[in-house]
């Protein structure tokens, strides 16, 4: 049987074109599948490369949303803390001028204390060799007068009065006894006076440059000043006080304090002491 003859024969048999049909109609349907998932995919793709696309668009405004406000919060910051640094700085430098004021105006003020509390404590301690008037001192007010301007005494009127009394007196008495003793005594009163002022004004100077010096220079410098006072007229002050002071005793501890004042100011100046209660 020939190729013609096989293709006839199964041309009429009805199994084979069942068979043949139904080959036919899987390809078909495969063929129909295929094409449709290849469809979905490509929706699907599509549809994603879309949402994506999307996603990207809406994640860069976000972003740069985002980094607008962070760029403008960040330059507000800046310019905050500039600002602030700038406040800073001025109140630093505000301080440090002021500090600067304070510190040299503590280094005039301890010298010139210091200086003024010496003095007067060396004239209260000499003051009885200073007041002190010989014999050969007082022959003649030509000698009186050389005398007190060798110790630099310049005698105000009220005392050139009583010199002259004393002489016009021992020229009708020749009390020369008298003399001396009325002499020394004007001379005492007159230097205890000259001290008294100057007490005055070393008070005065202490008290108005208080706020320079520091708790412990106050304390010290002020209690030595009211020594100084006591020593200067002690008959006024002794009724107020609860027990006889000895006056040789109370020079001795005061140069011992003295000394203790020194030390502190000199500590001060070379290493500072400016504590919230001092400073500025």
């Amino acid at each position: 049987m020939g190729l013609q003859g096989i293709l006839t024969h199964f041309g009429n048999n009805p199994i084979f074109g069942y068979i043949t049909s139904s080959a036919i109609g899987g390809i078909l349907g495969g063929l129909a599948l295929l094409g449709l998932q290849t469809l979905l995919k490509q929706g699907v793709a599509y549809q994603y490369k879309k949402k994506l696309k999307q996603f990207n668009h809406e994640y860069d405004e976000k972003l740069r949303s985002l980094n607008y406000h962070y760029d403008k919060k960040l330059a507000s910051f800046n310019a905050e803390i500039i600002k602030e640094a700038e406040k800073g700085k001025e109140d630093f430098q505000r301080k440090i001028h002021d500090f600067t004021l304070y510190s040299k105006k503590r280094h005039e003020i301890y010298p010139e204390l210091f200086k003024g509390i010496g003095k007067l404590f060396y004239d209260i301690k000499y003051i009885d060799a200073k007041a002190f008037l010989s014999e050969e001192m007082v022959e003649s007010k030509r000698e009186l007068v050389m005398y007190f301007e060798d110790l630099n005494i310049l005698p105000n009127e009220k005392f050139k009065r009583q010199i002259e009394k004393y002489y016009d007196e021992y020229e009708k008495d020749f009390n020369f006894r008298k003399l001396c003793l009325q002499l020394n005594n004007a001379l005492r009163n007159n230097l205890t006076v000259e001290l008294a002022k100057e007490f005055g004004r070393l008070e005065d100077y202490h008290g108005g440059n208080i706020l320079y010096l520091s708790d412990e220079v106050s304390e010290k410098s002020g209690g030595f000043i009211k020594g100084l006072g006591y020593l200067i007229s002690p008959t006024i002050l002794a009724p107020y006080l609860s027990e006889e002071v000895d006056l040789d005793l109370l020079k001795k501890d005061m140069d011992d304090a003295l000394e203790d004042l020194k030390q502190v100011m000199k500590r001060e100046l070379s290493v500072g002491d400016y504590s919230m209660s001092d400073s500025l």
